[in-house]
């Protein structure tokens, strides 16, 4: 894989469509100054992705838009950078990989923009740009880009700043985010075995008591079903006794009411007894009335 080429409208000063080739090695850019050689890198930085205006040279993004002789801005910027892919270094099937970056600037108000990213002239994201140069451990924002100004930064570095480079570099330093999440990822889950251990503890004495409540649950229950169950015994004792009784009184009403019909039988001869002996007495003493009259005569 390697640097195809740059294409620039309306970038800084390149107002026309500008189309610059390079082969595979080393490709030297060379030119009067204030030609636009700059610009050729800061086109490659702004479409890769680069976080810092001040490497673009340019207080805000608008300020990358190319300007005529009156100062009046062009209403867009569009700037590709294509890299060879035929050996399919970058994870996309096809031979020519081309990463745009288009600004267009506010009909009403030329210090309002909307920004695109295109990825093979599909819309993409800049997340999408920054996921596929990591692949191939290109960082715009990384030493892949020697600045001017760069190299004597470089010599007075310290041993550790040096390394830091060589780290970037060498994309070692990309791995330097993911220790230090993992290492606070770590002491995360120290501190939350920790936490765990201590509520552990504070349950296995929660549970020990919970045990003893539940034993003490559990017999008297088992008591209240002895109590139950003896309730139950004595209770049908109870009743099969006062069924016995009832039916010993039943047995004697019954007797007595015959006893009573009896009574009440003897008590209707006796009457009907009287009553002959009255009917009888009765005639004696019309008879002896007959014959005392009887006697007079």
């Amino acid at each position: 894989m390697f640097l195809k080429r740059i294409e620039m409208e309306n970038f800084k000063s390149f107002g026309r469509r500008t189309v610059i080739e390079f082969k595979p090695g080393y490709t030297s850019v060379t030119g009067p100054n204030a030609s636009g050689k700059s610009n050729i890198g800061d086109a490659l930085l702004f479409v890769l992705g680069t976080k810092s205006n001040k490497s673009l040279r340019a207080q805000k993004l608008t300020d990358l838009i190319h300007r005529n002789h009156l100062g009046k801005p062009s209403p867009y910027l569009r700037a590709s950078v294509t890299f060879d892919n035929t050996d399919r270094t970058l994870p996309i099937d096809s031979n020519e990989v081309t990463f745009t970056r288009v600004v267009k600037i506010s009909e009403n108000n030329e210090q309002e923009y909307s920004s695109y990213y295109y990825i093979n002239e599909d819309r993409a994201r800049l997340q999408d740009f920054e996921f596929l140069l990591e692949k191939v451990k290109i960082f715009a924002d990384g030493y892949n880009f020697v600045r001017q100004g760069d190299i004597t930064s470089i010599v007075e570095m310290t041993p550790t700043e040096r390394r830091g480079i060589l780290e970037d570099v060498g994309g070692i330093s990309q791995y330097n985010g993911e220790i230090e999440k993992a290492n606070g990822e770590k002491a995360k889950t120290q501190e939350n075995m920790v936490t765990v251990q201590a509520l552990i503890t504070e349950l296995s004495g929660r549970v020990s008591l919970l045990q003893h409540e539940k034993e003490m649950a559990e017999a008297y229950l088992e008591k209240k079903k002895e109590i139950e169950r003896d309730e139950g015994i004595l209770l049908s004792r109870t009743k099969r006794e006062t069924e016995r009784e009832i039916e010993t009184v039943r047995e004697h009403m019954g007797k007595i009411s015959d006893e009573i019909a009896s009574i009440d039988e003897e008590i209707k001869n006796l009457i009907s007894r009287g009553d002959e002996l009255d009917r009888k007495i009765n005639e004696m003493k019309g008879n002896n009335r007959d014959l005392d009259e009887f006697k007079k005569i």
